[in-house]
């Protein structure tokens, strides 16, 4: 029996855009006992076998419908830098990538990081970017905005995939002193707490983005087991992968 990948569908309901974000199907996998991490892991840098991982990519795809052959990657680097995706397969390192071209699929992997997938479907320019603390307070998602302008964008809509929530993502007062004192919360907890993602949705509101046009999935990746999450488990988690494409 072949079990299907778990996919969470952004709910923007965009005409021409295909879009999709994985589970970790921890108890779904038939294969995982050839893997060092259970479940669909999607992850380039994790310790699944790279033909797994592989076989895992192609499948979310081609179970959205769209041809793996297609599909632009990064070398992720927690850091700003965002590419326009003007070929498919692994483009550099880098945190962002933009495309104007029909049919060529973004992808972005995360385990507690948020990926923002962004598309203006009249302009059909889309972006995927991968929005850790240090991406997101460096401005990864302001380099990717402009870039989409550039590209013609001009009337974006977002989706936040599930990420570290507030209650769990705990932190030095190192990584604290960077975020807005709004997003940082200590009086609940004995350490300061980052709400990473009401950040990330100001930070798209401050870009142009209105309210109602920015959709999110609000399921925090430490609580929910049905995703991986690196600080729950180190280095035997594996990676979700966040796609999108336009259809001709």
């Amino acid at each position: 029996m072949i079990h299907k990948i778990d996919k969470i569908q952004p709910n923007w309901n965009l005409k021409s855009i295909i879009a999709g974000f994985s589970t970790s199907n921890l108890n779904r996998n038939l294969d995982s006992t050839q893997s060092n991490i259970s479940g669909f892991d999607m992850g380039i840098n994790t310790p699944s076998p790279a033909h797994l991982t592989e076989q895992n990519r192609q499948k979310m795809l081609l179970e959205m419908g769209l041809n793996p052959i297609n599909m632009a990657f990064l070398k992720q680097v927690h850091g700003i830098e965002v590419l326009e995706a003007t070929k498919s397969g692994l483009l550099g390192e880098a945190d962002g990538l933009v495309t104007n071209q029909s049919d060529l699929v973004l992808g972005i992997l995360v385990a507690d990081c948020a990926a923002v997938l962004i598309a203006d479907p009249v302009q059909r320019v889309i972006g995927a970017f991968h929005a850790g603390w240090r991406g997101a307070v460096g401005g990864v998602l302001d380099n990717g905005i402009r870039k989409m302008q550039n590209l013609g964008g001009k009337e974006f809509s977002a989706w936040i995939s599930p990420c570290i929530g507030l209650s769990a993502f705990e932190v030095g007062d190192e990584v604290a002193c960077q975020f807005p004192a709004k997003f940082v919360h200590t009086r609940e907890f004995t350490k300061p707490h980052i709400d990473l993602k009401s950040f990330v949705i100001e930070n798209l509101e401050k870009l142009g983005l209105k309210n109602d046009r920015i959709f999110i999935d609000d399921r925090c990746t430490f609580e929910h087991t049905e995703f991986y999450s690196y600080r729950r488990q180190g280095k035997q988690s594996g990676r979700m992968l966040a796609a999108i494409s336009m259809i001709s």
